[in-house]
């Protein structure tokens, strides 16, 4: 019950972590990852050249490389920490 509980908690949040991908050159990128629960994240690195989306799959969170968003990307994360005025930003959702 008190796993649930914890899940269901993180299901209502939003959270920022710093993680280590792969890019396609074989290099590691530090990218920060906003997720929307457990329903949909996005993730971008320091300089905005490296972003995309992650969705939830029975195998695990599925990668979608989408430089094109990683400036909307990185203003999500500096909104979340504080470093710029909250604003509307526009990213796409699927829902399945």
């Amino acid at each position: 019950v008190g796993i649930l509980q914890e899940v269901e908690k993180f299901n209502k949040q939003i959270t920022v972590v710093t993680e280590l991908k792969a890019l396609e050159s074989g290099e590691m990128a530090q990218v920060k990852t906003v997720y929307i629960g457990l329903g949909q994240g996005y993730f971008v690195d320091e300089n905005a050249q490296y972003a995309g989306v992650v969705k939830p799959t029975a195998d695990g969170w599925q990668e979608e490389i989408r430089n094109d968003l990683a400036t909307s990307i990185r203003d999500v994360v500096k909104i979340y920490e504080n470093e710029k005025l909250a604003e509307f930003v526009p990213l796409p959702v699927e829902i399945n």
